[in-house]
């Protein structure tokens, strides 16, 4: 399902675009130690994030004269980075995660279910298909936490606020971040 991005972050997109060809126009690629294993192997790659790796793929043949190993670091990097930013929405995890982030994420997922049955105090939980819905809605940002835990953007959200106009919903998210941070060995950010 794809959906129209707003214009701040279709500028942020060609800001993105822009830096990375920019950098691997002056000659400095990145290298295998810089990418992670989030995703399956280019070749055994499925849906829109095929698609996408195809055309950055196409588009980077033209122009540079990388080998083709380091084409593929270059690529994987850029179409993970853009997943994880949201820039790809209709990507799936069954149409590119390996086998350890899907597990990763099905931790992610039973955090969450457990965080609900112990902040509502609910004996049944979420539903499947409503706790399917929602780790797809938040794919792109567990797969951002996956992809730059290693280089951690330190960010200081304004809770406060949060807690002023939507206490419930801010209350209930502390406690799933929080419980995210043990499985991500990240220091708290709040």
């Amino acid at each position: 399902m794809s959906q129209t991005l707003p214009e701040s972050a279709k500028l942020a997109c060609y800001y993105q675009f822009g830096i990375w060809h920019f950098r691997i126009a002056q000659g400095h690629q990145l290298h295998a130690t810089v990418t992670d294993c989030l995703f399956r192997t280019t070749e055994t790659l499925t849906g829109s994030v095929r698609q996408y790796t195809a055309a950055l793929t196409d588009l980077l043949c033209k122009e540079t004269g990388l080998s083709a190993e380091t084409l593929d670091i270059e690529i994987r990097y850029a179409i993970t980075t853009l997943v994880a930013m949201g820039f790809i929405p209709e990507a799936t995890p069954a149409g590119s995660a390996t086998a350890e982030t899907l597990a990763t994420l099905d931790v992610f997922t039973d955090i969450m279910q457990s965080s609900y049955v112990n902040f509502f105090k609910s004996q049944d939980g979420l539903e499947t298909t409503i706790l399917a819905k929602i780790g797809q809605t938040l794919y792109p940002l567990h797969l951002h936490l996956l992809h730059f835990n290693q280089h951690p953007i330190d960010s200081h959200p304004n809770i406060m606020n949060a807690y002023q106009f939507y206490p419930l919903h801010t209350a209930y998210t502390c406690m799933y971040y929080d419980e995210l941070q043990h499985v991500l060995n990240c220091p708290s950010r709040r």
